[in-house]
């Protein structure tokens, strides 16, 4: 069982940032304002101590996703979230859904007018390896009208997390109920099918699955299946499904991971 602080506790975040079990900032994909209307993807960066992890916006069994509160001017319409794919973490019997070594998770805007951008905000986060420390901290992000600075490497790093952003599902999708179990019926077409690898679900529903179960993949000759054990959440009445699905495809010799959005998807009943 992991320890959890359920407060953000000030004397855990000294001890937390004198470690630097988390070092963040706050990053643009451009170093000047844009035009009026145009949109703008920044990012909190966590680069994150070896053997710790950080979570996804449904954290699993256990631990909490990263908290974002902005102090901002009133130039800008700040977005939510935009979670890249996450990893599966276990720590003994607990599955939990979040990041190591190095994530950006994403924030769109839109840019009202042509001003100085100066953005504040608070970030909150969990931090845990066989225990869990919360941390906090004050960022800042100034984009000024025009520059003479030369360009980050910001862009190509927002550039590089963007691209494992789930996609809305491209495919037809299925969601029954038989038993104890959820299929998981995506279709497609042969040559496709061919390509698939791997298939991994990850929940946005607590207990929509049981997180430690098994994840069983196979292949039809129009749709590949996933088959998982269902959760509390069914036995107590949760009639739609809702997640990101990972698909690893093989192409050229080359693999690669895609995710997908499932969003309020109704479930069928066998």
């Amino acid at each position: 069982m992991w320890q959890i602080y359920a407060d953000f506790c000030p004397t855990a975040f000294a001890a937390a940032e004198k470690d630097e079990l988390v070092k963040v900032a706050l990053i643009s994909e451009t170093n000047i304002v844009p035009k009026k209307g145009s949109k703008l993807l920044i990012g909190l960066h966590q680069i994150i101590q070896s053997g710790w992890h950080t979570y996804w916006r449904y954290a699993g069994d256990s631990g909490l996703p990263t908290r974002l509160s902005w102090k901002t001017n009133n130039n800008l319409d700040i977005g939510q979230i935009n979670w890249p794919l996450p990893q599966v973490i276990k720590v003994g019997s607990l599955i939990s859904y979040g990041y190591e070594n190095e994530t950006v998770l994403l924030i769109p805007l839109n840019v009202k007018n042509s001003e100085t951008i100066d953005l504040t905000v608070e970030a909150e986060w969990l931090v845990c390896k066989e225990i869990c420390i919360p941390q906090r901290k004050v960022l800042s992000l100034k984009l000024p009208k025009k520059t003479n600075e030369i360009s980050s490497t910001s862009s190509s790093l927002i550039k590089y997390f963007r691209n494992k952003v789930p996609l809305e599902m491209a495919w037809k999708t299925e969601v029954i109920i038989k038993g104890k179990q959820i299929r998981l019926k995506i279709f497609m077409s042969k040559d496709e099918i061919k390509k698939i690898d791997e298939i991994r679900m990850f929940p946005s529903i607590d207990g929509l699955i049981d997180n430690n179960g098994v994840q069983r993949f196979s292949k039809n000759t129009d749709n590949i299946v996933l088959d998982m054990k269902a959760g509390y959440a069914i036995k107590e009445g949760l009639k739609y499904f809702e997640g990101v699905i990972r698909i690893a495809k093989i192409e050229n010799g080359k693999s690669s991971y895609l995710g997908y959005r499932i969003n309020h998807m109704p479930i069928s009943f066998e």
